[in-house]
């Protein structure tokens, strides 16, 4: 009988043990649930971002740089110089470029250089 009653405090420590694991997991699932539902909601945060920036692109004009060489004689010797100029490429308001289903009409406004 001795060693009865000597088993029956450990069985119950061991059972009050196992019951205590058990309950604290419902708040761990619960809390792995929620964060489950972040990273759901953080991804399509992330697509609507990535939509809205990534996709189609309106172009309403090209620049471009063109060299232009000039050559004179002075004193017998013959001089070069090449210069870039800048020159805003844009069709027609008629005419608007085409990017991905969408069309520009208006012209575009680029900073001009002194």
């Amino acid at each position: 009988m001795s060693g009865l009653n000597r088993m029956n405090p450990l069985l119950i420590k061991m059972l009050i043990i196992v019951l205590l694991t058990l309950v604290l997991l419902v708040p761990l699932g619960r809390v792995e649930s929620l964060i489950a539902e972040r990273a759901a909601l953080r991804d399509t945060a992330v697509e609507r971002v990535a939509n809205g920036v990534g996709h189609a692109a309106i172009i309403g004009a090209v620049m471009m740089v063109v060299p232009v060489t000039r050559t004179w004689v002075d004193d017998g010797r013959e001089y070069s110089e090449t210069k870039r100029h800048h020159v805003l490429a844009a069709g027609p308001a008629s005419t608007p470029f085409r990017h991905s289903k969408r069309l520009c009409t208006s012209p575009a406004r680029f900073p001009t250089r002194a």
